[in-house]
């Protein structure tokens, strides 16, 4: 557990230890391999993740849309077929 004095220094008080360790170790090779700061290998990382976690976002919309069509389809055609079967 991250103490007090820690989540204020590094005001990552929902991060574990080892997932801020995991984040360091991703920030200074992004910042060996491009031959950058820290701080632009942090941002740019940041912009990756959040650039993945938009896409995702999308493409859970695109899927309840789908959802939602298919749901529409499955009630008319319900309706559709409970109708004949009255009438017959």
């Amino acid at each position: 557990m991250i103490s007090r004095c820690q989540q204020t220094r590094y005001n990552i008080g929902f991060l574990t230890k080892a997932q801020v360790t995991e984040l360091h170790v991703s920030i200074k090779a992004a910042q060996k391999r491009w031959g950058i700061s820290y701080k632009d290998a942090a941002h740019r990382l940041y912009l990756q993740k959040m650039a993945q976690v938009q896409a995702e976002m999308a493409e859970v919309e695109r899927l309840k849309a789908m959802m939602a069509r298919c749901r529409r389809l499955i009630n008319e055609t319900i309706r559709q077929h409970s109708g004949q079967a009255s009438s017959t």
